[in-house]
Formats: C-alpha cells, sequence, structure tokens
C-alpha cells in the first residue's frame, strides 16, 4: 500500500490538487507560533465539545447529572411513509449529532455534501420501494459494490497518463519524472508493490486458496483500500465501514459456491484480509501529505511508517492474546464485537460448504447498475458544469455509517452554505477554527474517557459508539 501511495502521490495531490480535509485538524495544532490555539473561535468550538463530553461522561458515572444527547438514537415509525425505510430494520431512523462529524464534515466540499444526501436519500426511497412492493430484496450492497468498482476504474482511466509515465520511468525511459521528492524512488515503489503482491500470492497459494482464484480476491481486496483513500483524499468522508462488500462476500455473490470447493472457501475465510477495512493506505498518503505541506523528509516519514506498522502489528498480537488467556475470551469481559466477527467467519464458512450454489444473476445485474449509474454521474460531471452531482457522494451515501452521519451532513451543509452566501469565502475562512475546535474537543475529552477507563478497568462515556 505504501508502494501504491508513492505511485498516485503526484497525481492526486499536485496535478488534481486534492483538498485533504482531514489532515486540516493536525496542520492547524502544528502552525508556527502556536497561531490555532491562540484563535478564540477554535477554543469557543473546543469548549463546546468539551463541556458535552464531559456532561455524558459523569452522567455515565452518576446518572443525576444530566447528559446532552449527540450519540445516536434510534426512533421507529410504524405507519405512514416512514416505516418503510429501513434496508435492515424497516421504519428505524437514526439521529445523531456528534460534534467531530460537524467539525470534520464542515471541511466537506458542498457538491460532495449535497451529493451524499441526495444519494442516501435515493438508497431510502428504494427501501420505501421494495418494502411498498413486497420486493424486499433490492441488492443495495451488490449496487454499491458497484459504484465502488465504477469509481475505481474511473480514478485509473484519469490517472493513465501519469501511471504510465511512473512506469517509463520506473523502467528507464529518458523522459523520466522527477521522483526525488517523493518517500522512495519510482523504480523502488513498483518494484516493491510487485514483490509485495508475489508473497501475497503466494501466502494464500499456501493457504490453499486456488491461483485463479487468488488474482479474483487480491483484487477485490486492493479495490477497497484505494477508493477509500481517494474518498478520504477528495471529500474527508472518514468513516468506511465496507464489511458488506469484502471479498469473500462478493467472491460468493459472483461466483456462487458450489465452484470453488470447500478448500478455496476455507482459504478465503481464515484469510486476513477478508474481515475489516480500517486499512492503512489513506492514513500513510495523508502522512505523505502532512510531510509535504511541513517540509518534513519523506524517507524519515517512510522509515517510521515502516517501523511502527511492524511494532504495532507485534503489539496488537501480544496484548489481545494475553488478554484473553488472562481473563478469557469466554469470560463476558469482551464485547460481542471482539469475537463475533470470529464466529460469524465460521458460521459464514459452514454455509458457504454446504451450499450448493450457483453465481447470483441478479446481484451481477444490480453490481452492473451501480457501476453503470456512477459513470453516468461522473461523465454528466465531466461533460457539463450545471450537472450537480459528484460520483463520491453517489459511492459514499451507501455505506452502513451513513446512518449516523447523514443529519451531521446536513446541519454542516446549511452552515456553509448560509456562511458561503452571506459572508463569502472570508467568513468560511474565518470559521474554520470554530469547527476544527469542536472535533478538537470531542477528540480530547473522548480519548481521556478512555485513558480513564484503562485506569479504572471500567466502562466509561464513549463519545462515537
Amino acid at each position: 500500500m505504501l508502494c501504491i501511495n508513492t505511485v498516485i502521490r503526484r497525481q492526486w495531490s499536485e496535478r488534481e490538487k486534492l483538498i485533504y480535509p482531514i489532515v486540516e485538524l493536525p496542520m492547524g495544532i502544528t502552525k508556527p507560533k502556536l497561531a490555532f490555539f491562540r484563535n478564540r473561535l477554535m477554543w469557543i468550538g473546543f469548549s463546546i465539545a468539551a463541556f458535552i463530553s464531559l456532561m455524558n461522561g459523569l452522567n455515565f458515572f452518576y446518572p443525576f447529572v444530566p447528559s446532552i444527547p449527540v450519540t445516536r438514537r434510534s426512533y421507529f415509525f410504524y405507519d405512514g411513509f416512514l416505516s418503510l425505510i429501513g434496508s435492515n430494520y424497516p421504519g428505524k431512523t437514526t439521529i445523531a449529532f456528534y460534534p467531530f462529524a460537524l467539525g470534520i464534515g464542515f471541511l466537506m466540499p458542498l457538491d460532495v455534501m449535497s451529493s451524499t444526501l441526495f444519494f442516501f436519500l435515493f438508497y431510502r426511497l428504494q427501501d420505501a420501494l421494495g418494502a411498498a412492493t413486497g420486493y424486499k430484496r433490492l441488492y443495495q450492497t451488490e449496487q454499491f459494490f458497484g459504484s465502488l468498482v465504477g469509481l475505481f476504474i474511473l480514478l485509473v482511466w484519469m490517472g493513465r497518463r501519469h501511471l504510465v509515465a511512473v512506469l517509463k520511468t520506473a523502467f528507464g525511459s529518458r523522459n523520466k519524472l522527477d521522483d526525488s521528492e517523493e518517500p522512495m524512488r519510482y523504480r523502488t515503489a513498483v518494484l516493491g508493490a510487485v514483490f509485495g503482491l508475489i508473497m501475497l500470492f503466494y501466502f494464500l497459494y499456501k493457504g490453499g486458496m486456488s491461483p485463479w482464484v487468488i488474482l479474483i480476491f487480491l483484487f477485490l481486496y486492493f479495490l477497497l483500500p484505494f477508493v477509500i483513500t481517494r474518498v478520504r483524499a477528495e471529500s474527508g468522508i472518514y468513516v468506511h465501514n465496507f464489511e458488506d462488500q469484502s471479498p469473500h462476500r462478493m467472491i460468493r455473490q459472483l461466483l456462487g459456491t458450489r465452484l470453488l470447493g470447500s478448500k478455496n472457501w476455507t482459504a478465503i475465510t481464515v484469510s486476513f484480509l477478508t474481515h475489516g477495512y480500517t486499512a492503512q493506505m489513506p492514513h500513510q498518503l495523508e502522512a505523505l501529505q502532512i510531510a509535504k505541506q511541513n517540509r518534513i523528509g519523506k524517507k524519515p516519514l517512510l522509515a517510521s511508517i515502516l517501523l511502527t506498522t511492524v511494532l504495532g502489528t507485534l503489539i496488537a498480537f501480544w496484548v489481545e492474546l494475553s488478554m484473553y488467556y488472562k481473563i478469557g475470551a469466554e469470560s463476558g469481559y469482551f464485547s460481542s464485537l471482539t469475537l463475533g466477527p470470529g464466529r460469524s467467519a465460521f458460521e459464514w464458512l459452514k454455509n458457504s460448504v454446504v451450499s450448493s450454489a450457483t453465481w447470483d444473476g441478479s446481484a451481477v445485474s444490480f453490481m452492473g447498475i451501480g457501476l453503470s449509474l456512477l459513470l453516468f454521474v461522473a461523465y454528466m460531471r465531466i461533460r457539463f458544469i450545471w450537472w450537480p452531482f459528484h460520483p463520491i457522494g453517489l459511492m459514499v451515501a451507501g455505506n452502513e455509517e451513513m446512518e449516523d452521519l447523514w443529519l451531521p451532513i446536513f446541519l454542516c451543509w446549511i452552515l456553509k452554505i448560509s456562511i458561503l452566501k452571506y459572508g463569502g469565502h472570508k467568513a468560511y475562512r474565518r470559521a474554520v477554527p470554530f469547527f476544527l475546535g469542536l472535533a478538537l474537543g470531542d477528540f480530547t475529552l473522548g480519548s481521556i474517557w478512555s485513558i480513564l477507563g484503562i485506569i479504572l478497568n471500567s466502562s466509561v462515556y464513549v463519545y462515537y459508539p
């Protein structure tokens, strides 16, 4: 992933000039002469978020202390149109006012905000249509996966000239790109990416996966972090729960269970690449962007990323295993989120081995619909200036986390439009520290509660449960 980031960094950061909204906060914190911390609006935002977290944290221990409801609340409607909305739980509507979501969401581009809200409503209307007609299965997961593939195709096509130039530079062309500012030379990056893929191929092959299945599996896996990285860099969307679009689920839809056999399904299930998508790739590229803006040497940054990746992996294994053996994995101490993925993986494996289903033609068709719709939205955006929708909005609207974030994004959209309309760009720039303060206050107090929970060995208030 670090090699891939080296290859794409210049295209996205310097040629397309993506804005990287998520790095605004760390960049503000590290401004010279503590200018960020001298801003009154920042401290107002910080104080509001910190006060909310303080009250909610005290309420967790002392119920007589009033709480301020900002975390998710679910409401169910049993009559009328709203009772039809909701793919997993019909009639369910989630409300949340996370301060950090308001803080970071304010930095999102307006067209991405409006597009995300529009297509979120579009998916919810699909729920209502399916419930009203009795056709419950509208394959929204597959539509969303199709849009992921469509965005990947679009990004590769847009950066094709740069990718060709990188390959020519890596393999000795006369017209070389200057890669002296990159964390590694393009030749090193290309060869490193190829070597990494070969090692992953060998690992999966020794695990029992057929070569042709490995090729499909690796494409589906790297598709997700590549697209996630772009979405974060361009729009600032910071949540990406793509478990339903994971390789093992999509392979099952594309190929069925009968074709692969039990050996392939076992290898796919136990692979560490299958579950969870808190991928390193977007964080790596954001670190490279911070290094570029702060004139930090990229090679020391590269060394630190590699070192902390190795140390972090070893520490995580040691901490988790030692806690399981000390406390007992089945003792009830750990939440279902800790042990659930392991149980669900093997339950899924059992169903896949027992089942003899062929590929799902309807699912694949809806993948094609999602892919076509995203490419259509992208074409219209490139072709016509008046076209209001952004393809990223279509893709992220299907993210499961949007159930929690649609309201903060909606509020940020209204605030940002109002500020730009009545105050202009200067007023917007003056308002940014206030919203960064909201995020910083929420993160700071949230971290303090987490540390307190470790010290007390107790459950505490969680600002983003």
